[in-house]
């Protein structure tokens, strides 16, 4: 009987392999010359113990091989064909990639991850965005966790998970989310499901190995996860094309990244990406969408999943996580390319490295200074453009050093500095250890700052933070005034410091001043109060002349006056009641009590007018009275359906 079987190969051709029983006859070489001459053949053995013969032909890719082929392979070789098995075999599609079964083996914990999220408004964040939904990948590492990227899961109100070759999906929830990585950490939500989903605990076949090194050049990678156009596990083939240290979607800060051929789309992200080993060798995150682009994706190295695992530290409650963002670069540099910049720092000829023109003092602490030539980090030379060596002849910037830290590991900096070759290394300087250094305008929602907002009579104020300057309606002065902010340093003293130089008025913090936040007017509710008022999006400098240090403080002040006017009120008049609602006229003020029972003062017995003075940058100031401000507020809260006048969260603890 004659048993075809398949041979799938990298080559330009598939292979159909014939096992056959030699005949008797023998076939002249010259008939075999000629009936073979139209598909490449040849012979090789199948088993050593067997007589049989293999028959291979050869045909293209992506085809299906006729009958007739095979019928001319076999009579040169004058070999009988049995129709009853060999149509229905040939019937069979033949496909130069490999089956599903073995591009997939040893990666059963690729996951599709399926999200349902509800954004913050940021302009009215007392309010949500309508429900929307997507897709991503990911996969399990160890300790029953399951890794993708953060903005996969941002904003999630229901996360399932599903491994790719089951289908039952189970319900999950984050632990980390690090947006400065772009990674995150999820779970499987209840001890029951989660023992179901990854097995017992001696079960680690879910688990996928991340790689050690960086992959070479040209080394081949498989990136597998669940892209758009199907609802089944995908592999897509590339090669690595570059490694760089690429800048993030802002207010990311640049990132280590794999850059590879192969095709990552709506769906990819947080799936793995293979080498040739089986390991993983990053994590797909993003593709470049220029017109001008073809084919380039970007993978989070293996060295970056590693450095984000090694920032998170559990609690004792169980699953609760901290995670320390990772380190800023505490320094604004520029290249020492231009030889007059070079002279006029009197940098000789022999010294290499990047210019120093602002510094972070509270991290650096005296290693680095304006006017340095940094020349070394960790030992590493730099070169004028401020790129150093990756490996070989590989150069790549120096950034992917500091911010590819380890937690609380140190740092040395050598520098250059009137005329001498400085290190922090010794005794009495030791090395720095690098931080997150925040922006007085907050980054990332969920992480350093929480949707807040205040209603102060017909106003609504809420911090400036980058969410907002990307809106369309703040203006390009209010942004470039943002900005600068964001170029100053928080410097922090110690009590030491300040006790000694109590005096000194040059000693105190230079960066934010008192300042925690910046707090914007973004709109202007239609009412009485606020007529002819028309022109939102302007920072609020200060309040009644006291300068604003946060939203929180602006509360406070505002509070301060209510209580004031509502004590002049119960002063004017004993037996009123405590008020819920203040209606004003010309002549006299009427006060409705919990029971709508209206107590009416007459002009004499009148509380002296007091009034709220909103300073605002570049712009007239705008002045409430405040009885009637405090009147508007609640009618307008009423219409518009908000339910308290100011939501203010602190620190989100579960970040460093």
């Amino acid at each position: 009987m004659i048993e075809p079987s398949i041979e799938a190969k990298d080559s330009d051709a598939v292979a159909v392999a014939i096992t056959t029983t030699p005949a008797p006859q023998s076939v002249p070489e010259e008939a075999d010359k000629q009936k073979m001459n139209a598909c490449s053949s040849k012979r090789k053995r199948l088993d050593d113990e067997t007589d049989d013969e293999v028959v291979v032909v050869a045909v293209k890719r992506s085809s299906t091989i006729p009958e007739s082929v095979v019928t001319s392979a076999l009579e040169a070789k004058q070999l009988p064909m049995s129709r009853s098995v060999l149509p229905s075999t040939l019937s069979r599609q033949l496909s130069i990639s490999s089956s599903p079964a073995s591009a997939l083996a040893g990666k059963e914990g690729v996951c599709l991850i399926e999200v349902a999220t509800v954004q913050w408004m940021w302009e009215e964040p007392w309010q949500r965005s309508t429900q929307s939904r997507s897709t991503g990948s990911g996969f399990v590492i160890s300790n029953r966790r399951i890794l993708t990227n953060c903005h996969v899961v941002h904003s999630a109100i229901d996360i399932r998970v599903r491994l790719h070759g089951s289908p039952r999906r189970f319900a999950a929830k984050v632990l980390v989310q690090a947006p400065d990585v772009d990674l995150a950490i999820l779970t499987i939500d209840g001890d029951e499901a989660a023992e179901e989903f990854f097995g017992t605990s001696n079960n680690s076949s879910l688990e996928l190995e991340l790689a050690d090194d960086l992959p070479r050049l040209g080394e081949s990678v498989h990136v597998v996860g669940f892209p758009t156009g199907g609802r089944t596990v995908c592999v897509t083939e590339g090669v690595v094309s570059r490694i760089d240290s690429i800048l993030l979607e802002a207010p990311a800060d640049t990132i280590l990244a794999i850059q590879i051929d192969a095709a990552i789309n709506p769906g990819n992200s947080g799936g793995p990406a293979f080498n040739s080993r089986g390991q993983v060798t990053g994590v797909a995150f993003c593709k470049d969408a220029r017109k001008q682009s073809d084919n380039i994706g970007y993978v989070i190295p293996a060295a970056v999943v590693r450095a984000f695992l090694g920032r998170i530290s559990v609690s004792e409650e169980v699953g609760t996580c901290t995670y320390t963002l990772s380190p800023s670069i505490p320094y604004r540099w520029h290249s020492l390319e231009n030889t007059s910049l070079r002279m006029a720092h009197n940098v000789p000829k022999g010294v290499h490295g990047i210019l120093i023109v602002d510094a972070a003092s509270a991290i650096v602490k005296g290693a680095l200074q304006k006017g340095d030539v940094l020349t070394k980090i960790d030992g590493t030379q730099l070169a004028d453009d401020g790129q150093l060596t990756l490996r070989g002849q590989e150069l790549i910037q120096h950034n992917y050093l500091l911010r590819g830290k380890q937690l609380n590991e140190p740092t040395v900096f050598s520098v250059y500095r009137d005329g001498k070759h400085l290190s922090n290394d010794g005794p009495n300087d030791p090395p720095c250890v690098l931080k997150d250094l925040p922006y007085i305008c907050p980054r990332w929602a969920d992480v350093d700052h929480q949707p807040d907002y205040l209603i102060l009579g017909a106003l609504v104020l809420v911090p400036m933070s980058l969410n907002l300057m990307s809106s369309k309606h703040a203006g390009k002065r209010l942004v470039a005034t943002c900005k600068d902010w964001c170029l100053k340093w928080q410097e922090e003293e110690s009590d030491e410091t300040t006790k000694n130089d109590s005096n000194d008025n040059s000693s105190k913090k230079s960066g934010w001043g008192d300042k925690e936040e910046l707090v914007v007017l973004t709109d202007i509710f239609a009412h009485e109060l606020s007529f002819s008022y028309s022109r939102p999006w302007r920072r609020v400098v200060s309040y009644n002349g006291t300068s604003i240090r946060s939203l929180c403080h602006l509360k406070d002040i505002w509070l301060q006056s209510c209580k004031k006017f509502d004590h002049d009120t119960n002063a004017a008049s004993p037996a009123t009641p405590t008020t819920t609602k203040i209606e004003t006229s010309q002549n006299c003020t009427n006060i409705l009590d919990d029971n709508n029972k209206k107590t009416q003062l007459k002009e004499e017995q009148q509380p002296i007018p007091s009034f709220a003075r909103i300073e605002l940058e570049h712009d007239d100031d705008i002045i409430f009275e405040v009885s009637r401000a405090v009147a508007a507020q609640r009618d307008i809260m009423e219409t518009h359906q908000i339910a308290k006048p100011w939501r203010i969260c602190g620190k989100n603890p579960k970040y460093k």
